[in-house]
């Protein structure tokens, strides 16, 4: 996991495996903490993979509460 969005949009954005054109469309996924805490996350990884099969960016976070991830994510 990631510190702060800036951090995980870094990261996704000079990613060496994934080269989509710039104007790729974005799909927000709001994750469930526990899920990634426990390791139950296998169901996320294969909507992000298919997503970006399909040609879009998934952007994905587990926030603490939803308030802060729809502000963060409005803002970037």
């Amino acid at each position: 996991m990631y510190e702060d969005v800036k951090e995980y949009l870094n990261w996704y954005d000079t990613r060496s495996d994934l080269q989509l054109p710039a104007g790729a469309p974005i799909v927000g996924l709001v994750l469930q903490r526990s899920h990634l805490v426990t390791g139950d996350e296998g169901h996320y990884s294969g909507v992000v993979s298919e997503l970006e099969a399909r040609g879009a960016k998934a952007r994905a976070r587990a926030p603490i509460t939803l308030a802060v991830t729809l502000t963060e994510y409005a803002c970037q």
